[in-house]
């Protein structure tokens, strides 16, 4: 955002905003869960994105808060839920207390939450619900083993897990006295924050390129994708973390396709193949590892 001129940042909160209907339509039943979770994230990047313009220019506050409530409208329709909730057997919002983790959607979902109370949206039920999501979340986290929970059934994502510490930063935002000259803050999950990301800097930094790794056991390797959106996660969490994890993905997978385009790698050597999360690799470059870097 810095340095950009309003009518430039509305044009492209605005071109997202006209697509949000396409980018859902992938959503239903029937859908693939792939096309859902990258349908979810889309509305959370663009209400964080909306958010982000009205704090930049407030006067596009109106209009932004427009654009948060249709993110929340389609992220709440059942079946924007069908993907995580197939997997868990359970729908994330019914059961949002119960034992199953539903971080990939709850997670998304609260940080669309969280756009909307932070420009100072007012409608009642978005309202009602941040506090349920959010309490949710912390419940979950606090009885999670080594600072994760899992996405799915057998399946743990760091990057998903920097979502749900962002949202829960973020719900802390003007509820706790803030510490000057530094991103983390006093409030109800402060404490919780810091033994998560104590935790992690202990058992997911990878040794070899300081990044942090795709998820724990097989999965224990640093991948540009997965670390990217941990890391622009992380810059609500504590923000000398995140800038740590950026010079460690610039160090180790930073690459210039065709000479002089930037991107990251998907795997610290460059090869490999692409898949959902990475998008197809250009040349070994991640689009998606690439995108969420620029937000760093």
């Amino acid at each position: 955002l810095e340095g950009r001129a309003e009518p430039d940042l509305v044009a492209r909160r605005d071109y997202l905003a006209a697509r949000l209907s396409d980018a859902s339509s992938s959503l239903g039943p029937e859908s693939d869960q792939f096309a859902g979770e990258w349908a979810l994230v889309t509305l959370s990047m663009t209400a964080l994105g909306s958010a982000n313009l009205g704090f930049e220019h407030s006067d596009t506050v109106p209009s932004d808060l427009q654009v948060i409530a249709r993110c929340a409208e389609l992220a709440r329709r059942a079946d924007a839920r069908a993907f995580d909730a197939k997997r868990w057997g359970d729908d994330p919002l019914d059961a949002m207390n119960g034992p199953h983790a539903h971080i990939g959607y709850l997670g998304h979902l609260a940080l669309v939450l969280e756009a909307n109370r932070l420009l100072g949206g007012r409608d009642p039920e978005l309202a009602a619900l941040e506090p349920k999501v959010i309490a949710a979340l912390d419940a979950k986290l606090r009885a999670a083993t080594d600072g994760l929970l899992p996405t799915y059934p057998g399946e743990t994502y760091v990057a998903d897990n920097a979502v749900v510490l962002a949202a829960l930063a973020l719900s802390d935002v003007g509820r706790g006295a803030h510490a000057s000259g530094d991103a983390r803050h006093a409030g109800p999950h402060a404490a919780l924050l810091d033994a998560t990301l104590a935790t992690w800097r202990k058992k997911l930094v990878d040794a070899d390129t300081g990044v942090l790794v795709f998820g724990p056991g097989e999965r224990a390797r640093p991948r540009a994708s997965g670390a990217a959106l941990a890391a622009m996660m992380l810059a609500y969490v504590d923000e000398p973390l995140a800038n740590e994890q950026g010079k460690a993905l610039a160090a180790h997978f930073e690459t210039h396709v065709l000479g002089f385009f930037f991107a990251l790698c998907e795997h610290a050597d460059c090869r490999g193949d692409g898949d959902v999360d990475s998008g197809p690799l250009v040349r070994g470059a991640s689009p998606s590892a690439t995108g969420f870097a620029l937000a760093l």
